[in-house]
């Protein structure tokens, strides 16, 4: 009897990589020194919980569309030359290897990120199966010209159930609180964490609770893996 292949719904920031490969590609590539300025903003803690606060409330992350603007009136084809030398020349520096390790015997992986097109589609070169589904931030172009915005965002939710329903079974690996529910129904997980094992357990078991009491089968505790992390998740 053959054995069953192995589906991976795999994040891509803080859990392929060390990065939040938006703005680190945006730092790569971006010339403009207004948008240099307000990048330093974000070292500072009392901007950092505004802009936290403001996403909370309106679910728009500003410092992101100001990031993707720097794209406005590049073509797509240069887009996707810089988005692949910046996985092969800075991403290659922060790979978490216990990440790469775990995928090597994927059968299918699927993308499931809101990193921007390009990149995800340049990473998805690297990995060791090319993948069934990528499902990252489409750019908006007019006539191969970026505009500077998003044509469909992956930030807000990454996998729309009715649209884009996930396989009956799959392995996740994810560093993200918002994945909690594809967590909760995976047949295993994998959870890059960042010095916060303790808050991921506690959360894991109350999204379990609440999907056992609709009837929902989940992921029992044993096939739930926790890959720890080194550095400061931003």
């Amino acid at each position: 009897m053959a054995a069953e292949s192995k589906t991976y719904l795999l994040d891509i920031c803080w859990t392929l990589y060390r990065s939040n490969t938006t703005f680190d590609f945006i730092d790569f590539i971006a010339t403009d020194n207004g948008y240099r300025r307000r990048r330093q903003l974000r070292r500072c803690r009392l901007w950092r919980l505004i802009h936290r606060l403001a996403f909370r409330l309106t679910r728009r992350d500003r410092w992101r569309e100001d990031a993707i603007r720097q794209l406005k009136g590049m073509r797509r084809d240069e887009i996707e030359r810089l988005a692949r030398l910046f996985v092969d020349n800075v991403l290659a520096e922060k790979k978490i290897e216990a990440v790469w390790q775990t995928i090597q015997d994927a059968d299918n992986i699927v993308i499931l990120s809101s990193t921007l097109e390009p990149i995800a589609n340049a990473i998805a070169r690297q990995l060791p199966v090319v993948p069934k589904k990528i499902y990252s931030t489409e750019l908006s172009y007019h006539d191969d010209i970026a505009t500077g915005q998003v044509l469909t965002d992956r930030l807000p939710q990454k996998l729309n159930s009715e649209q884009q329903p996930a396989p009956r079974s799959y392995i996740i690996i994810t560093d993200n609180t918002s994945d909690l529910e594809l967590i909760a129904k995976a047949e295993q997980a994998y959870i890059v964490t960042y010095h916060n094992q303790r808050r991921w357990q506690k959360m894991i078991a109350d999204k379990i609770s609440e999907l056992k009491r609709h009837g929902t089968e989940t992921v029992t505790p044993a096939h739930i893996h926790y890959l720890a992390s080194h550095g400061t998740h931003e």
